[in-house]
């Protein structure tokens, strides 16, 4: 077994190695948060993770986009993600294709891209949607976890 920390960062274990002690690699996830990467052949393929690091009440995880990639003004889409692998126990997201929300803004491209998060933050809650998550700078724009409220 490859411990590294525990708490916080999990360990590392070969599908085969995690056979036999399977069970006590759920309880240690169900109890104290210990994430395990199951490898094979060297290479992450699977993670055994508390049930709190998983989106719960709605199966997909939903993300927020603000880019100005729709014709001269800011555009707010939604759409599930899928999780594309993990990274020290979290997952990483990306967008599965599957839009639920678009919305124009308004703001041109070339104005001010807080208010353009203003908006979209405005269309978010008239739509049903909350932050869960701040939002973090893109290529494009920005994005951000989003729930139902």
């Amino acid at each position: 077994m490859n411990d590294r920390t525990p708490e916080t960062e999990g360990r590392i274990m070969g599908i085969e190695e995690a056979r036999l002690p399977l069970g006590d690699l759920v309880l240690d996830a169900e109890r104290s948060g210990v994430v395990t990467t199951l490898t094979r052949y060297g290479r992450p393929a699977a993670a055994i993770v508390p049930l709190s690091r998983i989106s719960r009440g709605n199966p997909a995880t939903y993300m927020a986009a603000v880019d100005n990639v729709s014709g001269g003004t800011w555009r707010l889409t939604v759409g599930e993600t899928d999780v594309a692998g993990y990274e020290d126990g979290e997952p990483r997201y990306e967008w599965s294709g599957r839009e639920v929300l678009t919305w124009d803004t308004g703001v041109p491209a070339d104005g001010d891209v807080a208010r353009a998060v203003a908006e979209a933050e405005d269309a978010l809650a008239c739509t049903g949607w909350v932050l869960a998550g701040d939002w973090d700078d893109a290529s494009e724009g920005v994005y951000a976890h989003v729930k139902r409220s």
